[in-house]
Parts: C-alpha cells; structure tokens; sequence
C-alpha cells in the first residue's frame, strides 16, 4: 500500500506482521502469496524487490496460456544458464511425470554465485496439477540459490496445500495483509491523517482489513470523491457481462459457487467462476459462510449505479435476480425484482407456500403487496388461480376487509368462465378458495363454517396446503381471546366453534387439532373450575400432540401454568412453565411466529404474578409489539404490554393510550382484551386518586364479564382492585359475582404468594423441590446412604439425582456443590 510522501518519493507501507513474512522468503525454496485482489500482492512483491533489487526477476503472468509462461520462465532462468533455458524449452510445458522429472532435475543443477528470486505474478492463470507438482518437488530440495515466489488471487490445488502443510513451503495468505485497527491508525497518520480508536474501529468495520476499502476511505476523508474514483479507476475498465455480473451479485446480496453452478446462473466453467471471483476488487469471500458478496465499500456505488440503469438495460439481470430468489424460495425478494419490470407472469405464475410468504406480511411490506395485488393486469391474474388465492390471505392478514369482499368474488367469476379447466380442476379450484375464504372470516364462527362446507361440497381432498403450516392461532396463545366476540356468548360460540373444527379438520387435515377443548378448558378456567379446565388442557395437548399443532400445545400448556399459581404448585408450575420455550426447535421458517407465541405466553404470565422484569423486551415498547406481531393476536400483547405499563408506575402513559388499545380489541370484537383493559384503566386511575372514575370504570369490565361468569381477570390483577371492588360487593346486580370474584381471589392469592415464596427462598437454580433437597443435605456432607434414610428413599435414587444435580449445576463433584451452596 502506497504511502503519500511530501518529497514525492513512492513509499510503501507493510505492516509488521507482514514484513515480518517477507523477511523469511530467502529461507524457502518455494514462497505461495496468497490474497484476493486489492489485498497489495504486488506492492508487497515491489516492497520485496526493492529490498534485493538485482536479484529479483519478475514474471507477470497475463493469460491462462502455460506455453507463454513457460517460454516466460526459460528466458527469465537463461539470463543465468542459457544451456539450462534451451534444455528447458526443449521439453516444453510438463505434461507427465516424465517431464516433471527432467525439468525438477535441469533446474536443480542450475548453479548461481548469489541468490536469484523468480516472482511469478497471477499464478493462478496457469495454475495446473503437472506445474503444482513441480514446484512441489523442488520445495526443500533445491541447494542452489533459486527461489520461487508463486503470487496468486487464490489456491485452487490440494498439492501446493499439502506443500504448504508440510511446512516446505511459505505461505503468506490473506491474514497477513488485512489491516487491524492499529494498522489502520498507522497509514492514516503516515499519511499526514491522524485519527482516534473509534474511527479506526468504523473503518475496519467497513472494510474489513481490505487494503484497497481502505486506501478508498483515507481519498474520501480528504475530499469526497470516493465513487468517482471508484467508476473512474475500476468500474469504466470493466466489459459490460463483467459488470452485469457484479450487480447481480450484488442484488442477490451472496452466492456460493455450487450455487451459481446449480442454478445455471452463469455460463462459466467452475474454474472459470473461481477465476473470477477471487479476482475482483469488487468481491469478497466469506470465509464463515462459504458465500461470495460484495464489498461493503462498493455497495452504495452499486446501489446507485442499478437505480440510475434503465428498466430495458437491467431486464436480464433483474430476471435472473428474481429467478434465483425463487430457487431460495425468497418469493418477497423475487417478487421485487419481477415488479421492478413488469414481469407480471412471473409473479402470479409462482406457486409458493403461505408459509414462506408469512413471515414478510409486515406494516412496511404492505404497500408493496397491494401494489402486485391492485395493479396487475387482468390477463395476469386470470388463469394464476393459486396464486390469487393466496393473496386473499395477505389482504386478510393486512386486514383489508373492504378489498376482501370484491376480490374473491372476482376470483370465482373467472374460475367458473374457464372454459380452459376441467370440471375437477374447477371444484378444486373453487374448494381452495371457499376454504380460504373461510379462513379470512376469522371469528365469526357462522360464517367460516358455512364457506367450509360449501369448500367441502366442491373439493376432491384436503385443501389446506396454503395454510397448513402457519399456527392456527396466529402466536396468540388463547383460543378463547381470539373467538370470543359477544359479550353474553362465549358458551354459544364454544358449540358453533365445535360444530365447525370437524369440517375445518376434514378439509385441513387436523390442522388446528385440539383448539376447541382448548377453547372450553378456557371458559372453565375463567370461571373459576380448575380441574375441570385442566382435564380438558391434557384432552388438548393429546389432540394437539397427535397433529403436531404446537401452537395448540403452547396454549393448553399457558393454561396449565395459569392453573399452577391457584394450587401453589411450585414445581409443577416451574416445569409448565419453562415449558413455554421454544429454544433450538425448528419451525420450517416460521420461528418467529413461534419465538412470539412463546414469548407471549411466558409474558402473561410474568404479567399475573407481577415479575415486570421478565417479560420480554419488545413486549414494553408499542412500536415493537406493532411491529413483532400480526393484527389478530395485537389485542392480547396489548394485554401484556398495559399491565408491564401498570408494573413500572406508568399510570399516564397507559391511560394516554389506553383508547388505542381499546379500539385494537374492538377491530376482531375481542372481548377478553376488553375486560383486562377496563380493569387496567380502572387501576390507573385509582392509583391517580381518581376513585370514583376508577370504581365506574370497573363497573364497565364488570358488566363485559359478568354473563359469562368469568371472574379470573379480576382474580389475577385482585391485589390491585381489591380496594374498589367491594364497592359493588352490595349491589344486587353484583353482589354474587364480586363475592365469587373475592372467595376464588382467595386461595388464587395463597397459591401465587406460595410460589413466589418458593422461587425466592428455596433459590431453586433449576433443581426440583426433591433435587433441591438432596444437593443441601449432600453439601452438608451427608452421604448418600445418609441422605437416603433422612429421607426414605433408596440410595439408588439419591445417586441417580445426584448426577441430574450434577448435570443442572454444571459441577463434577460434592466439594463444588459445598461451594456453590457457600457462595449463594
């Protein structure tokens, strides 16, 4: 890397680590210099050449022709031993063990009176096993002053490796010329730039150590000129493929060489592909991903160069973008490349699974769906019968109901004037389309059961596999906040819920399996009958469990868990609990629906036993429960995210909002979330001293809960409205519920305060109550034969959990535990 000298002198900086390589080239026979281009190969060998100046010969290799360099080599040896050149050429290029033999031997017997370097720049060119297994042969073996410096973009040779693991021969890789930050430090200053450690870091940050970044970086701090020398001194030089090739590189952000070779993306041979990609200022490999990318220092110029490109110029590069986001099954990426040129049919002739269009149905995606959904030309749409069906579900889960009514209906029109289909592929057709149309009348249970049957009476077998992998639930961990929508009906919605869920399976095939006893077990639970609701959360886990319906499962399990804190059940509230997690399970791409549904459910429940500080972080910030979950399940975070408000005494931030949240719950009629809220509202103002509003307010989630019994979310948040809720303990209307409310409230508070108290004071550290229990005796020096009759259990069984002990802890032996117990 060349260093600005005010007397005009060509300096060129190397940095220790380096130099300190260099250094030990006279002690090899055979040097490999190996870096991308850009990394300063060559002012490295310039560095080298000035430090033995006569004794250096330079080779500069130009093309993948071996005759030339060969010929190129003979002349460079023959300026010392002309009979040695001529016997050379003699042979020619090695093209069989014979030959590497006769040349291995001329070349040793060259005699010299000083040192001779011969530097062989772009090696890679010619690169091949019979040249690889020469220079191979003669590392360590050559005795008379000859040296060999092989500078190459990259190695592609197992033998040269091997040469190198052998320790025969010098390796000077990549490492070596990247700059640290204190490199960094160093040239700017050399360089009459003086910067401090964080700047250093920034630069390293963008540049990675890359030389060239670097030198780029230091030219734009003295004057913003950076792109320009960029398109000036690098881009203008390039042939039009080569830069086609970049900025696709560029839009489809990385790619691995199997990749480009499996996709057809380019023409190129495999080592063709190398050759290039190792050779481009512009590209970088990855070494933890074994991907290609472009250079952070390059990206904005690209940016810009794609934007300022004409639509008809970037056609091809776009399409094969798109057609390689497809092979991905990044369909919202391709999507983007596909609209950008109005290839229309590429876009509704795609048939991807809901699942894998799912994740990407976020507040900033929305425009760019109802732009492929509105503007589409009308030839486009018809015929891609899959594909518009699909897009009824993007408008639903935009909630875009008003839309929703018109563009199934034209969907049916144009399957039934199809003149094309035939009768089976019509009913199909059509039975996809019910049953998604179904599916986007959630929770009004009437309606969705009616357009199941009417998808039954038209489809040939299950027709869910548009939605077959997307939580029935939508991460909302109750069924019951989801579909119950009328104030006086929860056990009506129950029996048209449970009429609907068989035609829902048949045509689904058990998608959703176990979510009306889930939805009973609720209404128990609400009610106050706890065993009751809890036969029916195994009844749910079995059907759920047997389907594979982990959405389902996480729900009858939150339920379990909530049913803990009324019998104070430490450990098997613990272990329901943790079993809300989702850690290292894989969901097919959807692991943030389910990172979600856990999150919400562990967070309702930090919620009810007032743990503020557990609940996740995105839970306490409206904007990011906006953006982390969907319109179906934003009424139940807001449940979580106004009691976190109450939790940390935000009394008047929660009530500023609180007409937000309301009118969340009121978009899907959810109830539930209304009862919460109206509680919350009424804690917030009593906290405020507003006791009248706060008593009045009550009254409302009162009214909300009342015909349907459900008395638990006043139960869970009792501690907070037990002042105020007795004001309604002598009114008729309430007297009954409020005394329910208060005698459940009762043992519900013993239970909670029991569990708290075994959490805090046993310090379990992950232990069960009986594990618990056998490590304190244990570090108390008492054997196992001792522990097992304090206890009266089996020795065999204090041994089995000591080891479990053992394994919670992460600890070998009893005087760690004796240790562990001390130190807590």
């Amino acid at each position: 890397m060349k260093i600005n000298d005010p007397d005009g002198e060509n300096i060129i900086y190397i940095n220790e680590r380096l130099r300190n390589k260099i250094d030990k080239i006279p002690l090899y026979d055979i040097t490999v210099i190996d870096a991308p281009a850009g990394y300063g190969k060559t002012e490295a060998a310039s560095f080298f050449s000035k430090e033995h100046k006569d004794k250096v010969r330079t080779i500069s290799v130009l093309s993948s022709s071996t005759e030339i360099f060969f010929y190129d080599l003979c002349d460079a040896l023959g300026q010392y031993d002309s009979g040695a050149s001529v016997l050379l050429k003699s042979i020619g290029f090695p093209k069989n063990d014979g030959h590497i033999a006769k040349i291995r031997e001329i070349i040793k017997n060259i005699r010299l009176q000083d040192e001779l370097f011969i530097v062989i720049d772009n090696y890679h060119l010619v690169s091949c096993d019979e040249f690889n297994t020469l220079i191979s042969s003669l590392a360590g073996n050559m005795n008379n002053k000859i040296h060999f410096i092989m500078i190459m973009s990259y190695i592609d040779s197992q033998i040269v490796r091997n040469g190198v693991e052998s320790g025969n021969i010098l390796y000077i890789g990549k490492e070596y010329f990247a700059f640290t930050q204190d490199d960094i430090c160093e040239y700017y200053r050399l360089n009459g730039s003086d910067i401090n450690e964080e700047e250093s870091n920034a630069i390293y940050g963008l540049t990675k150590g890359f030389v060239t970044s670097i030198e780029l970086s230091l030219l734009q701090q003295k004057v913003d000129i950076k792109d320009k020398i960029i398109k000036n001194i690098l881009w203008d030089r390039l042939s039009d493929k080569t830069k086609e090739r970049l900025m696709l590189l560029f839009i489809i952000d990385s790619v691995s060489i199997k990749e480009i070779m499996d996709f057809k993306i380019s023409l190129m041979t495999e080592k063709e592909l190398l050759l290039f990609m190792n050779t481009s200022y512009f590209i970088e490999y990855d070494t933890g991903k074994c991907r290609y990318c472009i250079r952070d220092i390059f990206k904005d110029f690209l940016k810009e160069v794609i934007t300022d490109t004409e639509k008809e110029s970037k056609r091809g590069i776009l399409e094969k973008a798109g057609a390689v986001f497809i092979k991905r099954d990044d369909f919202f990426a391709a999507y983007k490349c596909f609209y950008e040129i109005d290839e229309w049919e590429k876009i509704y002739g795609s048939k991807p699974e809901f699942h894998k269009i799912y994740p990407v149905l976020k507040a900033e995606n929305k425009d760019f769906f109802m732009k492929i959904i509105k503007e589409c030309p009308t030839e486009a749409r018809k015929k891609n019968y899959y594909f518009t069906t699909l897009m009824c579900l993007v408008l639903f889960f935009y909630n875009e109901r008003n839309y929703l009514i018109q563009y199934p209906m034209e969907i049916v029109y144009d399957i039934e004037e199809d003149n094309e289909l035939n009768d089976m592929d019509k009913a199909n057709y059509l039975g996809n389309l019910y049953f998604v149309k179904g599916y986007t009348e959630f929770n009004n249970i009437e309606i969705m059961n009616g357009f199941y049957r009417q998808a039954l009476d038209y489809s040939y077998f299950p027709v869910n596999g548009v939605t077959s992998k997307i939580p029935f639930n939508f991460s909302c961990p109750s069924i019951l906040h989801l579909y119950h929508t009328e104030e006086e009906k929860a056990d009506e919605e129950l029996t048209k819920l449970v009429e609907c869920m068989p035609y829902y399976y048949e045509l689904s095939g058990g998608h959703g399996k176990g979510a009306d006893a889930l939805m009973k077990a609720e209404i128990l639970f609400n009610r106050g009958e706890f065993d009751a609701a809890a036969i029916l959360c195994h009844k749910s886990l079995y059907m759920s469990d047997s389907r594979e319906q982990y959405s389902i499962s996480v729900g009858a399990k939150l339920l379990l868990t909530r049913i803990c804190l009324n019998n104070g059940k430490y450990d098997d509230f613990k272990q329901n609990y943790d079993s809300l997690s989702v850690k290292n399970m894989d969901f097919n791409g959807l692991d943030h629906e389910y990172i979600v549904l856990s999150e919400l459910a562990k967070g309702f429940v930090d919620i009810t036993t007032d743990n503020a500080k557990s609940v996740s972080k995105w839970l306490t910030d409206w904007e990011t429960v906006e953006n982390n979950v969907n319109i179906m399940c934003m009424s139940y975070a807001d449940i979580i995210y106004g009691k976190w408000l109450l939790l940390t005494e935000q009394y008047t931030r929660f009530l500023g909002i609180s007409g937000e949240l309301l009118g969340v719950a009121s978009i899907f009629s959810n109830e539930m979330p209304k009862i919460y809220l109206y509680i919350y509202i009424a804690i917030a103002n009593n906290m405020l001293g507003n006791k009248d509003k706060a008593v009045r307010i009550l009254g409302t989630a009162l009214d909300i809960a009342l015909a349907n019994s459900f008395v638990m979310p006043f139960v869970e948040n009792y501690t907070h409205i037990s002042e105020i809720v007795t004001s309604y303990g002598m009114d008729m209307k309430y007297r009954n519920f409020v005394k329910k409310i208060a005698g459940v409230a009762a043992k519900y508070g013993a239970g909670v305060r029991s569990i708290l108290k075994n959490a805090k004071n046993k310090d379990n550290f992950g232990l069960t109550a009986r594990e618990l229990e056998v490590a304190k005796l244990a570090a108390g020096r008492l054997s196992n034969k001792e522990i097992a009759g304090e206890l009266f259990i089996a020795e065999s069984t204090v041994k089995s959990t000591m080891k479990t002990i053992f394994n919670k802890l992460d600890i070998n032996k009893r005087q760690d535990l004796m240790n562990f117990f001390k130190e807590k």
